[in-house]
This record gives structure tokens, sequence and C-alpha cells, in this order.
């Protein structure tokens, strides 16, 4: 009985952890159109300049006066923050990726696919 159990369980949780990947996710890209009206959303008076697309379709990264703004995708919504020298912890970029570590609990690390030119951007 024991190790009926010792196979079956593994196998449970990972048929879980498969299903949350696959299906745990927004299936559309995020477009320039949804980016803006996100943000737009969520911070009314802030007028977006520039938007950059991360090539996965998974964020963007948004120029606004004064400061930048990021929507992302968090499993299947898309969270908006606004990116100040005051809330950006740091930021680096490994060849593919852009990482910005936030002083935000809850959302305390953002990875985009977009260009090195954005760390010099938001340092």
């Amino acid at each position: 009985m024991l190790e009926a159990l010792a196979i079956v369980v593994p196998l449970g949780v990972g048929l879980v952890i498969v299903a949350v990947w696959r299906f745990g996710r927004s299936s559309d890209p995020l477009t320039e159109a949804v980016a803006r009206a996100e943000f737009a959303e969520k911070e009314p008076t802030r007028v977006v300049e520039d938007v950059t697309l991360a090539a996965d379709g998974r964020g963007a990264l948004l120029a606004t006066e004064g400061c930048f703004g990021v929507v992302f995708a968090l499993g299947d919504k898309w969270v908006t923050r606004v990116l100040e020298p005051k809330t950006i912890a740091g930021v680096e970029h490994d060849g593919t990726h852009l990482q910005i570590a936030l002083r935000d609990i809850t959302a305390p690390r953002i990875e985009l696919a977009v260009g090195a030119d954005w760390v010099d951007r938001l340092s």
C-alpha cells in the first residue's frame, strides 16, 4: 500500500505543477494597446509617451512624464507598477532578460525580455 502511495503522490503533484504551468498563464501576448489600457486604468493621471513590449509578450515597459511604468503578467492577470528611483532596488540584464528588483513585497522581482538599454534608463 505504501509503495503505491510513493508512486501516486509524486505523480499527482507533478500533474498539478504541469497544469498550473500550462493553464495558469495568460494565453494572449500583451499588445501595446492592452499595456496602455492596463496602465491607464491604474494610473489615470500619468500620460504614457512610449511603450516597449517584451519579446515574449509577457510584459511591457512604459515611459511616462517623469518616470516609467511596467505592465507584467502574474498568473492570468496583468499587473502594473510605477517605477521611480524610490521603488527600484536594483536593475540587471543577463543578455536576454531585464531583472528589476523592487522595494515591493507583492512584486519583489520582475523579469522582462527587453533590451539592455533599459538598465541605464531605470538606473
